[in-house]
């Protein structure tokens, strides 16, 4: 979700005063601290803090901790690959009517040349965007939240077994 709001706030123009997250230390933008937050709160409100443990209990089963564990690299490459292409598709509603509202702008600052468009684009853009996620928001947002939910029955995929090159079933 940190993703999806720094592709948002990205082509809304609101990153140009982007400030530090001090629980992450990073450079971050609102709408991926708002969304941060929101997800957090989905994610716990169905159950999230149960599947947590489960997970947690379930890779001690699967590493333990005093033993050798060799965490194997292609799932969790096809997991940040997911997150990514999540990213873009929760995103692109959004940023397409951004994409559209700058057409417009930028037709518009061509037939009217004193016009500053850079700085009706910042404002114009920031409204449209508010419009959208208030449209977005609530039919899609929190179920698309729980799909992205990581389940503790694929993390076996997740470590080698010890002394062996294949994936655990």
């Amino acid at each position: 979700m940190h993703a999806l709001g720094c592709i948002i706030d990205n082509q809304r123009g609101a990153t140009l005063s982007s400030s530090i997250d001090p629980a992450n230390g990073i450079d971050t933008s609102e709408m991926a601290n708002f969304l941060n937050m929101f997800a957090a709160v989905v994610y716990l409100q169905n159950g999230g803090l149960v599947t947590m443990v489960d997970v947690l209990n379930k890779s001690y089963q699967l590493c333990d901790p005093m033993n050798e564990c060799t965490p194997s690299l292609p799932p969790l490459l096809t997991f940040i690959n997911q997150v990514a292409q999540n990213a873009l598709v929760l995103a692109s509603p959004v940023v397409l009517v951004l994409l559209l509202s700058e057409v417009f702008l930028g037709l518009l600052s061509r037939f009217a040349p004193q016009m500053n468009a850079f700085a009706i684009s910042l404002t114009v853009k920031s409204g449209i965007a508010v419009l959208i996620m208030l449209l977005y928001f609530s039919p899609v947002l929190p179920d698309n939240v729980l799909r992205l939910s990581f389940q503790a029955t694929g993390l076996s995929s997740w470590f080698y077994e010890r002394g062996a090159t294949h994936v655990l079933e």
